[in-house]
């Protein structure tokens, strides 16, 4: 849980409150005593963000990823 803890404040894509309310629902998502109802709603929560998180840096990634292949061709 520390690992995760440090990546998310290391992410610069992420607000202060995002990351703050990101870790809350990390939190109500691996709480023992959960309900099922309030865990999936932090599933759905941390699902979108990532997907937010992964639509905004897809651009990068692809042109990472164009200039490695064409420096290996």
């Amino acid at each position: 849980m520390h690992h995760l803890d440090n990546l998310l404040e290391m992410d610069s894509e992420l607000d202060d409150h995002k990351r703050l309310e990101l870790k809350e629902q990390i939190g109500v998502l691996t709480a023992v005593d959960t309900p099922d109802k309030n865990r999936l709603a932090a599933g759905r929560f941390i699902m979108r963000v990532v997907l937010q998180a992964w639509n905004a840096a897809l651009p990068i990634i692809q042109t990472v990823v164009a200039a490695t292949i064409l420096k290996e061709l």
